[in-house]
């Protein structure tokens, strides 16, 4: 399999396919020494092109079950011993560029079969030196009436760069393809940087079980001029209060859910 460098921003490509699998036996003196037993191995060889070298990557499983010990061109990149949750690794320390690697997944007990081993997808993700973090966008919306919604926004920058560097994060709010509301903020970034920009919407269209309407937030990094990275995250506009009898009100519609209904009661609507 050969991945086609990115020119710009953040690129995924499904890493799906071309997996061989081999049962593994476990090991008793693992197990006895409180280890995990490993059952099962996956290998994939894919190329990296050298133009990919001045570029960060990443490894995105979105679902291993039980554990999965990870290791690139014959070194150990990492473990995941927390079952059914999405996980990244940095793997480009260890990337041929230019050149075949083989990556390989050792299995924990919950893989026992080739068609039981992955429950998620499995992604290979290309960014640029200087990027917008995984999971790097807080959006809130403290203040919403119907006239107005203000909107705060937290970005993290991961800079790998090893250059401390002065950049520009444009956070834009768009309804349905149209730019409502736009910020430009400038943040410093060594190895990560946070950016904060506080937006308003005019006449907001809330979201709620009725109208599950959805803003989309796009956020562009800049260094000196050059977009570097672009991410768009979905959001709704509500507000949500938690009143004397202990009942959530979203828009300041009747309650869903009591205080009580927490602890196992039943839901009253």
């Amino acid at each position: 399999m050969m991945i086609q460098s990115a020119d710009a921003s953040t690129r995924r490509t499904a890493f799906d396919d071309g997996w061989s699998y081999a049962p593994a036996q476990a090991s008793a003196k693992a197990i006895a020494d409180g280890g995990v037993a490993w059952h099962g191995r996956l290998t994939k060889e894919f190329r990296m092109p050298e133009s990919a070298s001045e570029r960060k990557i990443y490894l995105e499983f979105e679902d291993v079950r039980d554990a999965a010990r990870v290791s690139l061109n014959g070194q150990v990149v990492g473990e995941w011993t927390h079952g059914y949750r999405a996980f990244r690794m940095d793997v480009t320390p260890y990337l041929r560029f230019g050149a075949a690697n083989v990556l390989q997944m050792d299995l924990g007990q919950g893989a026992v079969s080739d068609e039981d081993r992955l429950q998620g997808r499995v992604w290979l993700i290309n960014s640029p030196m200087i990027h917008i973090a995984h999971w790097g966008t807080y959006i809130t919306t403290p203040e919403v009436d119907d006239q107005q919604a203000t909107v705060e926004v937290e970005t993290t920058i991961d800079n790998g760069s090893g250059k401390e560097s002065q950049l520009v994060v444009r956070t834009e709010i768009l309804d349905q393809g149209q730019v409502v509301a736009s910020r430009d903020s400038r943040v410093r970034a060594k190895q990560t940087g946070m950016a904060r920009a506080q937006l308003t919407v005019l006449n907001p269209k809330r979201w709620d079980g009725d109208n599950q309407h959805l803003y989309t937030l796009r956020t562009t990094l800049f260094l000196a001029g050059k977009m570097l990275d672009r991410k768009e995250t979905a959001f709704g506009i509500r507000r949500t209060e938690w009143n004397v009898h202990h009942r959530v009100e979203p828009n300041g519609m009747r309650g869903l859910i009591l205080a009580d209904d927490l602890l196992g009661g039943q839901s009253q609507w």
